[in-house]
């Protein structure tokens, strides 16, 4: 009846929006095969639904192969749980998927792939809807895309303890994210001074600070591994910022006497 035709109508839609990619004849079999497989194993996904699946993963990705396998199962249940929970629209979900993609490290499968970035849609839609709105998919998009490597890796509890300062930087919070992991981590910017304060806290890599007549100085060739960073724990600096302040900061100034 209607309901079949509405259906029918929508996924024709879909469908000439995905053709409009330039597809070729295998991109466009891939893509006819993945999108029946989404709808018929995907609960509550329509063939409508699958097919904007598709589109939106060939057009993050550029890959059809990609765009129909395990990530776009993930996108799909994650597209059928977040309408019903969170009421996202279709742009959100995109933006939210996007900051996904940008915010894991590279990996060896797909299946790889598909599994942590389930992890980080969840947890950036549950916690982003604790922010009643004051965070945008749009900021979380370009968090990741001005947070650079800074933010690639992030763990999902590191994500949920940066939440509030994306809430009140906006645009801004991924730039200063990146400029804090590259003085800490690298030494970028640091003084004579600065560095000072590192030791005193006891969280400096000292093998990487150089005392000489013009004081403390950054040894040449920091960088961001464990071995070669400039504090300590950089692991856990990278995986989770407030999470290494708690550890190994905070204790630090209450040790001087301080109340942080």
């Amino acid at each position: 009846g209607l309901a079949n035709n509405h259906a029918m109508q929508e996924y024709q839609s879909e469908r000439m929006k995905l053709a409009t990619q330039v597809l070729s004849p295998e991109q466009s079999r891939m893509a006819d095969a993945g999108i029946q497989r989404l709808s018929r194993n995907v609960p509550g996904l329509d063939m409508a639904g699958a097919t904007d699946v598709v589109k939106d993963l060939f057009g993050l990705t550029a890959d059809m192969k990609e765009s129909t396998g395990p990530m776009a199962t993930t996108f799909a249940k994650f597209k059928v749980a977040a309408q019903g929970i969170y009421s996202l629209t279709d742009t959100q979900m995109y933006n939210m998927m996007r900051a996904a993609d940008m915010l894991i490290t590279n990996t060896k499968t797909p299946e790889e792939r598909a599994g942590m970035i389930t992890s980080k849609l969840s947890t950036i839609a549950r916690g982003t809807s604790a922010f009643s709105g004051r965070i945008e998919s749009k900021d979380l998009v370009q968090f990741a895309t001005t947070g650079g490597t800074a933010v690639k890796g992030m763990s999902d509890q590191g994500f949920i303890n940066i939440l509030p300062l994306i809430a009140e930087m906006k645009q801004r919070a991924g730039t200063g994210f990146a400029a804090v992991n590259r003085a800490l981590l690298m030494g970028t910017g640091m003084t004579d001074s600065r560095l000072q304060v590192l030791e005193g806290l006891g969280i400096a890599n000292t093998a990487q600070i150089v005392s000489g007549k013009k004081g403390l100085t950054v040894k040449g060739g920091t960088g961001s591994s464990a071995e070669t960073s400039l504090i300590k724990d950089a692991k856990l600096f990278q995986a989770d910022q407030f999470g290494w302040l708690d550890k190994y900061v905070r204790p630090a100034l209450i040790a001087k006497g301080m109340n942080p």
